[in-house]
């Protein structure tokens, strides 16, 4: 792995850091590469219980490096390359069996905005910007559309993506962008202790609860009382679920 992705083992959390500070961390298809591996092999790895991803100061993430995107304008085949990367890096932390929260320690743009939307939960810095301004750049931001449309509902995302206007850390959390806000120097030690605290779930429940959930946002509203209800009948038979509900009983948490 290359300089461009850092990592650190705090207990059984693993953060990845976003590295080239210099161009506010943004995405090279090597960068989003070498990302997506290192989300497989957390996914992999049984010692590691939950991710969080963010950057090296300033920023989180800029999106795009434009001077790559330049360079390769006019190669289709490239371009798609570029998206289709993108693309599979969102839907693997997006779709991770273990915990991903995202430490916003700065502004997060573009497909930076799009990697925080994909992750479980969200920590950001009070001076942080958060927006999608693909379209002041006659850029279409497609690839993060199924992420925020979800989150915000059709009426925010349409606003974010017309406008391609910047919110303020406050006004992205009464969006349903964000969970937390938090003073800067804190938003590593929270993101970490939150990863900690959704490590310490049981692992299948956890992975079924996230997937059942995703599901539902992909179904129509009769397929996904269906699907909930199926799952909802099995989700007892687990060991892990017959072992919690008998420290319940026993008076246990």
């Amino acid at each position: 792995m290359s300089d461009i992705l850092r990592s650190q083992r705090i207990d059984d959390v693993e953060v990845w850091a976003l590295n080239r500070p210099q161009s506010r961390n943004a995405f090279t298809h090597e960068l989003i590469v070498e990302l997506d591996e290192a989300v497989r092999l957390g996914i992999e790895n049984a010692d590691v219980g939950a991710m969080v991803i963010t950057g090296a100061p300033p920023a989180f993430c800029g999106g795009f490096d434009l001077r790559e995107v330049a360079r390769h304008q006019g190669d289709a085949e490239k371009s798609r390359a570029m998206a289709e990367a993108l693309f599979d890096m969102f839907e693997r932390v997006y779709n991770a069996p273990k915990p991903v929260v995202a430490a916003v320690n700065g502004h997060a743009v573009a497909g930076g905005a799009g990697l925080m939307s994909t992750c479980d939960y969200v920590v950001v810095s009070r001076k942080a910007k958060i927006g999608y301004p693909e379209i002041r750049r006659g850029i279409v931001a497609a690839v993060v559309m199924p992420y925020l449309a979800r989150q915000v509902g059709e009426r925010m995302a349409t606003q974010l993506l017309l406008t391609g206007e910047l919110l303020d850390a406050y006004e992205a959390r009464n969006a349903g962008l964000v969970n937390e806000v938090r003073p800067e120097d804190s938003v590593l030690l929270r993101a970490v202790e939150v990863a900690q605290q959704l490590a310490g779930m049981p692992r299948s429940s956890y992975a079924e609860t996230k997937r059942v959930l995703h599901e539902v946002y992909a179904l129509d509203a009769a397929a996904s009382r269906e699907s909930v209800k199926k799952v909802h009948s099995q989700v007892f038979l687990s060991e892990e679920a017959k072992e919690s509900i008998a420290r319940f009983l026993a008076g246990g948490d």
